[in-house]
């Protein structure tokens, strides 16, 4: 069993490295539960993910944390990180409403 930091550290440094993330980049993180974890859980997740970016210089500039794609009552998590550049950032940032999400 490992601790938060040490399974975001092993999560985060494979899909960092898969990205070509360095120092100066912008990056989008989403912990996503797969049913069974708690929200307490997943924002810890996230905290400890953001810090690891932060610690390589990696901002974290868009999120999403929570139940967003689930199976039915399935423990554990997903970590997506994701590059992003301003366009992206951008677009991101646009208000959306839709019948599934909606955001300001």
């Amino acid at each position: 069993m490992m601790s938060s930091k040490e399974t975001v550290a092993t999560a985060a440094e494979a899909l960092c490295g898969k990205l070509g993330l360095t120092q100066g980049d912008k990056a989008f993180v989403m912990i996503n539960g797969c049913g069974a974890a708690t929200t307490m859980e997943l924002l810890i997740l996230f905290k400890d993910t953001v810090e690891f970016l932060k610690a390589k210089g990696v901002e974290a500039v868009g999120s999403m944390v929570g139940e967003i794609l689930t199976v039915q009552e399935a423990g554990g998590f997903q970590m997506n990180i994701a590059k992003w550049d301003k366009e992206t950032l951008r677009l991101w940032n646009t208000p959306c409403h839709t019948p599934a999400y909606s955001k300001e």
